[in-house]
């Protein structure tokens, strides 16, 4: 048995169609190879595949901790092109909060890192240096019908190897 649900699975490759068609899905996650992205869901208008990282996957009960790349696939104002964030999910109380996030130029987390809106208070600076802490954001509930909720959906799903 693999670690998704049968739904899931088809989902999968449904996504893994839908990258692959537009030769995305090739020839950005062989240039990481050493994070083993999964697509997990889209937004609305698929311009935004969400993968999630197999490799940093953990279940401790009801609490999942995955690490996730939001990958925006067309042109758009914002300069930021990915984003890769670690989120904590109560899969049995449908909360979610973020944990760490980063901001890069580039699809696929590459390219330059790029600043946040805000930075979390508790992230520390060292001699005008800035140092990456875990800082975790309050619950928050997860809303229906929303690509949050999709995402929330298909981790709770997962299993850890």
């Amino acid at each position: 048995m693999n670690r998704y649900g049968a739904g899931q699975v088809a989902r999968n490759v449904f996504l893994t169609g839908l990258i692959t068609a537009s030769g995305f899905f090739s020839s950005a996650v062989a240039n990481h190879p050493t994070t083993n992205w999964i697509p997990i869901s889209t937004n609305h208008d698929r311009s935004v595949v969400i993968y999630a990282d197999l490799d940093r996957f953990q279940r401790e009960a009801s609490v999942v901790r995955v690490r996730l790349l939001f990958d925006h696939l067309g042109a758009q104002e914002d300069p930021r092109r990915s984003y890769v964030t670690t989120r904590e999910y109560q899969c049995d109380r449908a909360l979610a909060r973020t944990l760490d996030e980063q901001f890069f130029a580039e699809q696929m987390g590459s390219g330059k890192v790029l600043p946040a809106d805000a930075s979390p208070d508790c992230e520390q600076k060292v001699e005008g240096q800035s140092e990456k802490t875990e800082c975790a954001a309050p619950w928050s509930a997860v809303l229906p019908r929303t690509v949050g909720n999709d995402v929330y959906k298909a981790v709770c799903k997962m299993q850890a190897v």
